[in-house]
């Protein structure tokens, strides 16, 4: 289902993390976008569920000391909108409903 933006909406993100194989605390930490940091493993999965890349995942903001130029590629995943949580990441993009089976993490 897509809402008005045109992304495609998980209608129930925890579930459906779960569902994936994240644990319930990751999955509720993921559906409300309270993540402070995130394994590669997870970003792979994420990847795989979502059709999606690693850069479509993160919102980058340079530190409020840092002197970064406008040309630096970390710009290049900095969002002008407020990053999307689990529910509203992909835009326009199939969402695999779950991994394959012979896919497994550990």
């Amino acid at each position: 289902m897509s809402d008005a933006s045109g992304y495609a909406r998980i209608e129930h993100p925890y579930a459906f993390l779960v569902k994936n194989g994240f644990i319930p605390q990751t999955a509720t930490n993921m559906a409300n976008s309270r993540v402070g940091h995130v394994k590669p493993k997870q970003i792979e999965r994420l990847c795989l569920l979502l059709n999606c890349t690693p850069n479509d995942l993160f919102d980058w903001r340079p530190d409020k000391d840092s002197v970064v130029p406008d040309t630096h590629a970390l710009h290049s995943i900095t969002r002008t909108q407020k990053a999307k949580a689990v529910a509203d990441l992909r835009q326009t993009r199939i969402i695999r409903d779950e991994l394959p089976s012979k896919l497994t993490f550990t």
